[in-house]
């Protein structure tokens, strides 16, 4: 069976880079023209194109040591590290290879011997200088010494040729001598080997420095071929060789560059669009939680160590009426506080700055707070701590409960009110039970007794009292949900205002009635009873008045409640359209306490024999009755206000 030939590895080396790097234009188009401006020279002067072609290695040389050193602490890279140290030196011994070139007459020397022996010095320098460097690519870093010692083999190179101890290169008229082209062959193996070694440490490097290193040391090779078999130093080969030479040297700048300088610098990009990008995430955050807490309901307040505020939302506003503005860098005690609370907060503050605890960290608690204006609210308070900038902080959260506690307080008067209904309407069957047979039989009596006699007279008065005690137990029936509503649809706007030009007619002269009544509002509702609400209401605003000149203002409109506004009226619908009519008057208001029990049974601030403490019941009762509510804001000396939600038809 016929063996398979395998390819020589040096040649699989050279298929296996990638060439296709190569492609990009600026690998080719600076040497192009400066090998186009050296081979114009040559036209005028061998010598002047020498000198430049030199010149020019010498200053690409220049640039790798000084690229491969100064971006070392940013690259690390050791490969290019050592090869800017090498071919440093390199271009020393190039500059006095191109000194003492035959024809320059800069020292007396009129020999090509010293120049080739320096030129064949700086080629094996340059060919092991590229094999070290391979062969170091896992050497701990240590970019001291290579600068150090490929400079003394490089001055000991130069000092060699100086004084005559190395071995001759060429002889004029025969040309090159065997050393001097064994050296070649060998400096060509030399470099064979670096390509070789190049492949086989691809994985190591960096792909885009591959292909420009692989030219370099072909480019380098083909330049020493050129220089095995010219005769004269002016000769074509020689020309070529340059030219070969600055080509190569200008790929292992460019690698240099990639690698030093490009990749650092595409990584730095990347970690700067990552950097901005992790920027912009944190921006973005933090807009979002400002909005959020900006948009939050409860008012979100932070403060620092001291008391002072640190972060004020939107909701703090509403519910303090201290601006963010007025609010910054306060002591929010000074502002929020009971000033009867201040001893105790400010001990309890400088505790907090210490430790971060207190009795109201991370805990849930209700406490009254002060508004700019001076009234004092109830709220939720959550307080948890955080450590901020080297100190103690707090985040508080709190939640406005007067609506919370109004709503409990009407929740309270309906349990109490079906509690008492119920029982009412018990008794009140029971009382007009026992009141029939009485006003029966004392009408049969009256009507068997003469008119004039004092005992039908007497009875007249029996019956009256019975009558009243009967128009009494109806008033508990009314109050109570026994005598339910026949109810119709009836122009609201309509009956509101007659029953304002009703109590016109009805109240002291002393009391201006007004109105402000929308048209057009109907309900389902039993007339005579909302009737009977709304007199009781005015009466009472007359009562409230007074002999004191004042005004009454009866007013109705349409609202379609949301929800938060029925947190605070139990039994309403968020987003059904109401009827809300309002009796205000200013008369002489009532206190909190007295608020909380109008609406009980029985209870009436008139004197004795004025009121029975049924009126504001039964019309609590009657409006409940119609699937409404009714409310009540009083301040002592500055009046009161009535305001009664009922569900509108066909809205």
């Amino acid at each position: 069976m016929p063996s398979v030939r395998e390819e020589p590895i040096l040649l699989r080396t050279v298929l296996q880079i990638k060439w296709a790097e190569l492609l990009k234009p600026f690998y080719w188009i600076a040497p192009l023209v400066l090998s186009a401006i050296l081979l114009a020279m040559e036209q005028f002067s061998y010598l002047l194109f020498h000198s430049v072609a030199e010149g020019l290695s010498i200053i690409v040389a220049a640039m790798m040591a000084v690229t491969a050193w100064q971006t070392y602490d940013l690259s690390r890279d050791r490969l290019f590290m050592f090869l800017g140290c090498g071919f440093f030196w390199v271009a020393v011994i190039d500059m006095a290879h191109a000194f003492v070139f035959k024809g320059m007459n800069i020292l007396p020397i009129e020999s090509a011997n010293p120049a080739t022996q320096l030129w064949i010095g700086a080629r094996y320098l340059e060919a092991l200088t590229i094999l070290l460097a391979l062969l170091r690519l896992n050497a701990p870093p240590a970019p001291g010494w290579p600068f150090g010692g490929i400079g003394v083999v490089a001055l000991g190179i130069i000092a060699a040729v100086w004084v005559g101890i190395f071995p001759d290169a060429y002889i004029e008229p025969t040309g090159l001598t065997p050393f001097k082209i064994i050296s070649e062959y060998i400096i060509i193996a030399i470099l064979a080997g670096c390509l070789i070694l190049l492949g086989q440490r691809q994985d190591q490097l960096p792909p885009t420095v591959i292909a420009p290193l692989g030219m370099a040391i072909i480019l380098t090779i083909g330049s020493e071929l050129a220089f095995t078999f010219y005769v004269g130093v002016y000769d074509l080969s020689n020309l070529v060789g340059h030219i070969f030479k600055l080509f190569a040297f200008w790929f292992v700048l460019i690698a240099i560059v990639r690698t030093t300088l490009d990749r650092p610098f595409s990584e730095l990009r990347v970690q700067t669009q990552l950097q901005e990008q992790t920027a912009n995430d944190l921006r973005e955050s933090e807009e979002r939680l400002l909005t959020i807490m900006g948009n939050a309901q409860d008012a979100i307040v932070m403060i620092d160590a001291r008391g002072r505020v640190m972060f004020w939302n939107a909701a703090a506003e509403r519910m303090f009426g201290h601006t963010e503005t007025e609010a910054m860098g306060r002591d929010v005690h000074e502002l929020l506080a009971p000033p009867e609370n201040m001893p105790l907060i400010k001990k309890r503050l400088a505790a907090f700055g210490q430790t971060g605890q207190g009795p109201v960290i991370g805990v849930t608690v209700g406490l009254d707070a002060r508004r700019r204006d001076g009234v004092t609210i109830p709220v939720e308070l959550s307080v948890s701590s955080v450590h901020y900038k080297n100190e103690w902080a707090a985040i508080a959260t709190a939640r406005d409960l007067t609506e919370r506690r109004e709503a409990e307080r009407q929740l309270r008067q309906l349990q109490k009110s079906d509690a008492i209904e119920s029982m009412a309407a018990g008794i009140a069957h029971d009382f007009k039970n026992m009141l029939l047979p009485i006003i029966s039989l004392t009408g049969m009596c009256l009507s068997s007794l003469p008119k004039d006699s004092r005992e039908h007279i007497r009875l007249e008065k029996v019956l009256e009292a019975a009558n009243r005690a009967a128009d009494l137990a109806k008033r508990i029936l009314n109050f109570s949900h026994e005598d339910k509503p026949v109810v119709e649809e009836t122009d609201l706007s309509e009956l509101a205002r007659e029953t304002a030009e009703f109590l016109r007619s009805t109240t002291l002269k002393n009391i201006a009635i007004t109105t402000d009544i929308e048209p057009g509002l109907i309900a389902a509702i039993d007339a005579e009873q909302i009737v009977n609400v709304l007199v009781n209401l005015g009466n009472n605003a007359a009562d409230a008045m007074g002999d004191k000149i004042g005004a009454m203002a009866i007013g109705l409109t349409k609202h379609t409640l949301t929800y938060r506004e029925t947190l605070a009226i139990p039994r309403l619908k968020p987003g059904r359209p109401y009827g809300v009519l309002t009796v205000s008057d200013e008369g002489i208001g009532m206190d909190e306490p007295t608020i909380a029990r109008i609406f009980d049974p029985f209870f009436t601030t008139k004197e004795v024999g004025h009121g029975t403490g049924l009126g504001l019941p039964v019309a609590h009762s009657i409006v409940t009755k119609h699937g409404g509510a009714i409310g009540v804001k009083s301040t002592p000396g500055k009046g009161t206000k009535f305001t009664v939600y009922l569900p509108l038809v066909g809205a």
